[in-house]
């Protein structure tokens, strides 16, 4: 978290925090790849391996065909498609296990994903206090960013 700025963690997390408590740090962490589903980006710069964005989809509730999805890009990243093709990968791979639709929540003012996830038909769901909860058919990702991350 230390790596992101303060403007992406208030966009991505809702507050500015710099560390996350251990209880948050497990249940972002502790996947099984079916109802809790984590995916790193990684890029190669000079023969070495460098982790520039996360993520995870957690599904709702054991019988839940809803996952909410969250990302988080590094700044110096953001903008060149790595959350496009991180959000694709966890719709492959989130519909393979039954789930069929995102709910992603994020703060009023993240342009980067509201301009990603208007632009790939998510309806507004709710919204109270400055957050937004948006709800994405997992079809639409698929077949609207598969097109977009080829390209990249």
């Amino acid at each position: 978290m230390r790596l992101l700025s303060a403007r992406s963690r208030q966009a991505r997390f809702l507050h500015g925090r710099l560390s996350i408590s251990n209880a948050e740090l497990d249940y972002l962490t502790k996947l099984d790849q079916l109802d809790h589903i984590g995916l790193m980006a990684a890029i190669l710069h000079e023969k070495q391996w460098h982790n520039v964005g996360v993520g995870c989809a957690i599904r709702l509730s054991p019988d839940s065909n809803v996952a909410e999805v969250a990302l988080a890009v590094l700044d110096g990243y953001q903008a060149i498609g790595i959350g496009t093709c991180l959000l694709e990968r966890f719709a492959e791979l989130a519909a393979s296990t039954g789930i069929t639709y995102f709910q992603v929540v994020y703060a009023y003012g993240n342009e980067a994903i509201d301009h990603m996830v208007s632009r790939i038909g998510a309806v507004v769901t709710e919204s109270e206090g400055g957050v937004g909860v948006r709800l994405i058919k997992l079809g639409q990702i698929i077949r609207d960013l598969k097109i977009k991350s080829d390209q990249i």
